[in-house]
C-alpha cells in the first residue's frame, strides 16, 4: 500500500482542511514543534482505512477538532499499482464511509458491495492492503509513545513491548500448547507401560527374547524391589499356557535331549 494523497478536516489540531500530496515522494520526513500534528497525520491514515486509532480506539469522535462538529479524512492510495480512494467522517451521530476505485478511464466508482458500510469496508481494506487493524500498526505505522517507551523501559518493560508490536505472543501461546501435548504425551506412555508390567511380571529376559515377547523396562532395570519377579503362573493365576494365549505366543514344546 502506498500513500497518495491526504485530505483532512476537522480532526485533532487540524481545524481547517489541509491536504498533502506524497505522489512524487519516496522517502520523506514530517517535522515540527510538539503538539503541532505529527503523529495526527499517521493518525488520520489509520483511521480512514481502518476507523481505529491506537489513543482512542474507534472513540473516533473524540478526536474531533474544538468548536467542529465532525471530522473527515479522505485517503488516495496505490495497491498493486492500481488507485483507491477511501472517503470517512465521523460526528456525534455516527460514522460514514465510502470506498472507492479508480477505473481505466480515470473514474472513481464504488469498490464493491458494501463500500459504503462500516463492516463492508472494514473486510475490503483487508483483502486489499492485506493487514487488518492490528497487523498494520505493528508492521507499516508504530504508535506514537511505543517507541519512546520502548527505549526508556526496563529491560522486561522493554521485551513487553516489543513481544506485544510484533505478535510475538504467538510463539509462546504455541511453546505452551507443544509442553501440554508433551506432558499428556507422557502420561500416557507411563501408563501403558504400567499395564505392561502388570501383565507380563515375572518374565524371564532370555525366555521372553526366545518366544518374542520382550520384558517391561523396569523388569530389565532389575524391577520395583523384585515385587513383580515371581513364576509364570504365580500372583494372579495365570501360566504360561495362559499367557500364550492371551499375546498369541504359541505354547512352548517339550524337547528330548
Amino acid at each position: 500500500m502506498r500513500p497518495l494523497r491526504l485530505r483532512l478536516k476537522g480532526f485533532t489540531s487540524f481545524r481547517d482542511e489541509q491536504e498533502i500530496d506524497f505522489v512524487d515522494l519516496d522517502l520523506f520526513a514530517i517535522w515540527g514543534p510538539t503538539g503541532s500534528g505529527k503523529s495526527s497525520l499517521l493518525d488520520a491514515m489509520t483511521y480512514a482505512l481502518y476507523g481505529e486509532v491506537d489513543r482512542v480506539g474507534q472513540s473516533a469522535a473524540q478526536l474531533i477538532s474544538q468548536g467542529q462538529p465532525r471530522l473527515s479524512v479522505l485517503l488516495d492510495f496505490e495497491v498493486d499499482g492500481r488507485p483507491y480512494r477511501i472517503n470517512r467522517s465521523t460526528q456525534a451521530s455516527g460514522t460514514k464511509v465510502l470506498l472507492e476505485k479508480q477505473n481505466d478511464d480515470g473514474e472513481w466508482a464504488s469498490y464493491d458491495e458494501g463500500a459504503d458500510k462500516v463492516r463492508g469496508v472494514k473486510g475490503h481494506v483487508q483483502e486489499l492492503i492485506g493487514l487488518d487493524y492490528t497487523a498494520f500498526t505493528r508492521s507499516v505505522v508504530l504508535p506514537q509513545g511505543k517507541f519512546a517507551e520502548f527505549m526508556a523501559g526496563e529491560a522486561q518493560k522493554r521485551r513487553e513491548i516489543l513481544t506485544d508490536l510484533l505478535g510475538l505472543e504467538l510463539f509462546g501461546r504455541m511453546a505452551r500448547r507443544a509442553g501440554d501435548i508433551a506432558s499428556k504425551a507422557k502420561l500416557e506412555a507411563d501408563a501403558k507401560d504400567e499395564v505392561v508390567e502388570r501383565e507380563y511380571a515375572g518374565i524371564d529376559e532370555g525366555a521372553g527374547r526366545a518366544v518374542g515377547v520382550a520384558p517391561p523396562r523396569n523388569h530389565r532395570r532389575g524391577g520395583r524391589g523384585g515385587k513383580n519377579h515371581g513364576a509364570l503362573g504365580g500372583g494372579r493365576g495365570r501360566g504360561a499356557e495362559d499367557l500364550g494365549v492371551r499375546t498369541g505366543v504359541p505354547r512352548p514344546r517339550s524337547i528330548r535331549t
